[in-house]
Parts: structure tokens; C-alpha cells; sequence
């Protein structure tokens, strides 16, 4: 049996926010998660910057996201003026 995804199609860079990094990062299978989907997977340096502020409040998810970096799951990168706006739009509030 195949599996279809209308991502498929799609070549751009999907960008996480913070939920969803969290989500995938509790999950126990975000190596696993992300090596199949066929996009790449961009966490902006803005969530990533959020994530590390809470390892002070003893939270998990910016090491998992280290860990998920380091083993080329995703990338962090910085988004251009007019896709931070888009991106803020969408996650803020």
C-alpha cells in the first residue's frame, strides 16, 4: 500500500513553530517523524531561541531539538522579513 500526503507535492521548507517542535519532540519519534517526511524541516531562530529560554525552567524540548538537529532532522535558520511576518501572523496571539 502507498501513502499520499499533499506535502508531497510541495517543495518548500516547512517551518515549525514552538507547539509543534514540542509535540514532535515529546513524541519519542521525531528522528523517525522527520526522515520521512519529504520536506525540510525549518525551525526559525526566533522559536529556537524561545525553546532555549526554558532549559532555566528545567524544560526538555530545546535539548531534544539540539538532538534532532544534530542528526540532521531539521535546521534552524533565519526567515526573511516578509516570511517572519507571515510566521508571526499565523503563530502570535
Amino acid at each position: 500500500m502507498s501513502v499520499s500526503s499533499c506535502i508531497s507535492n510541495f517543495s518548500e521548507s516547512l517551518v515549525l513553530d514552538a507547539s509543534v517542535v514540542i509535540n514532535l519532540t515529546s513524541s519519542g519519534y521525531a528522528r523517525e517523524i522527520s526522515s520521512v517526511l519529504p520536506n525540510e524541516l525549518l525551525v526559525a531562530r526566533t522559536v529556537y531561541d524561545e525553546l532555549s529560554r526554558g532549559r532555566s525552567k528545567g524544560r526538555p524540548h530545546a535539548d531534544l531539538l539540539d538532538e534532532l538537529i544534530l542528526s540532521e532532522g531539521v535546521s534552524v535558520g533565519d526567515l526573511s522579513e516578509k516570511s517572519e511576518r507571515v510566521f508571526e501572523s499565523l503563530v502570535v496571539g
